[in-house]
C-alpha cells in the first residue's frame, strides 16, 4: 500500500516578494508544510526558549509566512527567510524550485542580531539576486537560440 503523503498549506509567495526579489517565477507559488518537517524541528528544539513557545511557533508557522515582520532572501543558501517576532523571534525557511509548490524547510528561533545582520545586507543581496535572475535568463534565452538554430 502506498503511503499517504501528509502535508498543509502555509501560505504563498506573495507577487511583492517575488517581485522585490527577483523570484517571479515563484510568485503565487503555494507553500507546504511536510508531516517529514516535525524531525527538522526536533533538531532545533533545545534552541528555543521554552516547550511553550517550540509549540507556539510550530502551530502559527503559517502566520509567519502570511504576515511576516521581515522577508529575505538568501541568495548563498537559496533560501527565502520569513521573519517574525512570536514568542520570540523565529525564521522560516523555504526553498526556491522550479516545482509548482514550495516546501518548508527549516524553522528556527533566531536573534536580533541575525535579523538586523539580514536588514543591512538586503540591498547587496537584492542587487545579487537580480544578476542571478539576469544570468537565469540569459542562459535561457541562449539556449532556445541554440535549439532554434539546429
Amino acid at each position: 500500500m502506498k503511503k499517504k503523503r501528509m502535508v498543509k498549506i502555509m501560505g504563498k509567495v506573495t507577487n511583492e516578494i517575488a517581485k522585490k526579489w527577483y523570484l517571479d517565477d515563484q510568485a503565487g507559488k503555494i507553500i507546504l508544510q511536510e508531516a517529514g518537517l516535525f524531525k527538522h524541528i526536533a533538531s532545533h528544539a533545545e534552541q528555543y526558549e521554552s516547550i511553550e513557545s517550540l509549540n507556539y511557533t510550530m502551530d502559527n508557522m503559517d502566520s509567519v509566512i502570511k504576515h511576516p515582520d521581515f522577508v529575505f532572501y538568501n541568495t548563498t543558501k537559496n533560501g527565502i527567510e520569513y521573519y517574525k517576532k512570536l514568542m520570540e523571534n523565529v525564521v522560516v525557511v523555504v526553498t526556491p524550485t522550479k516545482k509548482r509548490e514550495l516546501y518548508i524547510s527549516s524553522v528556527y528561533p533566531v536573534d536580533k542580531l541575525k535579523i538586523s545582520n539580514r536588514k543591512s545586507r538586503e540591498f547587496s543581496e537584492i542587487k545579487k539576486a537580480k544578476k542571478k535572475m539576469e544570468k537565469e535568463l540569459l542562459q535561457k534565452y541562449s539556449n532556445e537560440i541554440q535549439t532554434s538554430n539546429n
